[in-house]
């Protein structure tokens, strides 16, 4: 939960711009998470992928693969994280 809460504040001192440009560093390590992570650990980093990544719009497409490989398997269908 702080390797997180670090991120978000990386992510909101750093901007869209930046980020967008370093997504590779920071894609590595927050995609594959989410299939991994425990139940409370989900609702944050859903979080942080739509305040952050989803923003990025167009941006986004070199990583979207890894976002989309990482996010999908982490979603069981009827989970409460589902619907977000």
């Amino acid at each position: 939960m702080k390797a997180l809460e670090t991120y978000d504040i990386i992510f909101k001192c750093i901007g869209t711009d930046r980020l967008a440009q370093d997504l590779f560093i920071y894609s590595a390590g927050l995609f594959p998470l989410l299939s991994y992570s425990a139940m409370n650990v989900k609702p944050v980093l859903l979080l942080i992928y739509e305040h952050h990544f989803v923003t990025l719009r167009r941006r986004i497409k070199p990583g979207l693969n890894g976002l989309l490989l990482g996010l999908l398997p982490g979603l069981e269908e009827g989970s409460e994280f589902y619907d977000q």
